[in-house]
């Protein structure tokens, strides 16, 4: 399975697909100070309908 995949949209931007593991452990996210007070990963996925597999794009800027 593709874990990323890279594809060119202009001379300044390029977009990554990355896919949902709500069940993904991130073990800097909880040592994190200004991440420590709001929810994990899995907790904000399954509030907002996340579900595994959905592909999410992200520019290279955030």
């Amino acid at each position: 399975m593709i874990d990323e995949l890279e594809v060119e949209a202009g001379p300044l931007a390029r977009w990554q697909v990355h896919w949902c593991d709500p069940r993904r452990e991130v073990s800097w996210y909880a040592a994190d100070p200004v991440l420590a007070g709001l929810p994990t990963l899995a907790e904000w996925a399954h509030a907002h309908g996340t579900q595994l597999g959905q592909p999410v794009l992200l520019r290279a800027d955030g």
